[in-house]
């Protein structure tokens, strides 16, 4: 797969503070918005990967979901000011119960950290004024081991401060008032007092922790046994947050989900785009929530579908009105390159399948009640999966998408990262330090190409 690798803007930062419980919003006008989620996948053994790893897009091993008298923490990155919270717990592909012993919730500090921007190295990149950041990229990224004061809460469902949740089904905590101001940072604690199954797995990458025992508050956490950056969090679907009336969910579907919320180095254009909608008084406005997977083409076994992202969207993820579809791109790589996609046989994918699948996945967003952007595929020849057939396909999806009049509106990422003098190749500007992947400026550049204007409509 031709993946847009991605490099980290800098982020807003965010303060949470955890309220009386005497203090209601409920008496203020507003509605709940999801701040963040992914897509709900089912974990299962891919020989094919050497063994017991999780389907295509979760292959975080050591992250699989089987625990005994654990607590596993998950890192999620926020992006929406509100006064109260709740979380939603999955077990979609559950066999068995499953079993919460408790949970907690906590706002976590925002640390920083500095990398070396690739794309942006050249003092003709800054003096052009191209992009938001020189040579340097300054990321903010969670401090997994503290919270803000005062934050760290018990999640509650029913009243309990346990929950059991049969296979197939859902639990929704009881709202608690939990004021966020921005983007930022919270760490879900879950402990799971029985030995699990392998997990049902939330595909917007975390940053996770295991510990022994319940270690749910952060105060009384013991030792660490794992930790890491994850491609998912387990069970964990969705966070809410009780916002204002005129906020609005963004879900982006991308075939690469590698931009981590944040969490890591190699974000992309996403990360921009949130800066964009976050800035001058944004974070009352936007959520940008990630419900994009790795190596999924529109066409074929990948689940979820984009579609079903959608559905799952309208039933489970309050306040999303907009999508932003940037997928698709896969499918005219595997049909164009002789050994496919991951060593696929490729597939027989033609420009009329793509189209009439884009127009499905339209066709039921607009049936949710959701508006949908769509992005045109950027340039790719220089990268080894270049091919002349796969750029006319491009160019040919790429043409429908602009002038089709079936998305309510179009980002046009092929024409803000090619040569204007040669359309098939990038500029170099935007070109990253291994010249497969596009750099920090060239997702600047195809993030900027997106009407945030059209957003608030």
């Amino acid at each position: 797969m031709y993946r847009f690798r991605m490099m980290l803007s800098s982020f807003l930062l965010l303060s949470f503070s955890a309220v009386p419980a005497g203090s209601q919003s409920g008496s203020v006008p507003g509605q709940w918005v999801t701040t963040w989620a992914g897509a709900i996948q089912r974990f299962v053994e891919i020989p094919a990967y050497g063994g017991a790893m999780p389907a295509p897009e979760f292959r975080d091993a050591w992250l699989h979901g089987v625990l005994s008298n654990q607590t596993v923490r998950i890192i999620v990155r926020s992006s929406l000011s509100g006064s109260r919270i709740r979380i939603r717990l999955s077990n979609a592909f559950g066999t068995h119960p499953l079993i919460i012993g408790a949970a907690h919730i906590a706002a976590v500090p925002s640390g920083t950290a500095q990398i070396m921007n690739s794309a942006a190295a050249s003092s003709a990149a800054v003096s052009r004024g191209v992009g938001n950041s020189p040579s340097i990229v300054r990321l903010v990224i969670p401090d997994q081991d503290k919270e803000i004061a005062g934050t760290d809460r018990m999640i509650l469902f029913g009243g309990r401060p346990s929950v059991i949740i049969a296979p197939g089904e859902t639990a929704i905590s009881d709202p608690m008032d939990f004021e966020t101001r921005g983007a930022g940072f919270l760490a879900v604690s879950l402990y799971l007092p029985n030995k699990t199954e392998p997990a049902t797995v939330v595909g917007s990458a975390t940053t996770a922790s295991v510990f022994q025992g319940d270690a749910t508050a952060m105060a009384s956490e013991t030792s660490v046994l794992q930790r890491g950056p994850a491609r998912g969090s387990l069970w964990l679907s969705s966070v809410e947050v009780f916002g204002s009336a005129e906020s609005t969910g963004i879900m982006i579907i991308d075939d690469d989900s590698r931009w981590r919320d944040g969490l890591s180095p190699g974000a992309g254009w996403q990360v921009p785009l949130m800066d964009r909608l976050l800035s001058n008084g944004g974070s009352n406005r936007f959520a940008v929530l990630n419900s994009s997977m790795n190596d999924c083409p529109l066409i074929g076994n990948c689940r979820p579908t984009a579609v079903e992202r959608i559905q799952e969207a309208a039933r489970n993820q309050e306040g999303v009105k907009w999508v932003i579809l940037a997928t698709g791109f896969d499918d005219i790589l595997n049909a164009s390159y002789d050994s496919g996609v991951l060593g696929q046989a490729p597939l027989k994918t033609t420009v009329e399948d793509v189209i009439a699948t884009l127009r499905e996945i339209i066709a039921e967003a607009h049936a949710a009640g959701l508006r949908i952007t769509g992005v045109t595929y950027p340039p790719f020849f220089g990268t080894p999966r270049y091919t002349e057939k796969g750029d006319a396909m491009r160019e040919a999806v790429n043409e429908w998408i602009r002038a089709g009049g079936a998305f309510d509106a179009v980002a046009d990422f092929d024409r803000a990262v090619r040569d204007p003098n040669y359309p098939s190749q990038r500029q170099s500007l935007f070109v990253g330090e291994n010249p497969a992947f596009l750099g920090n400026l060239g997702f600047q550049a195809m993030a900027n190409s997106i009407d945030a204007s059209v957003l608030t409509r």
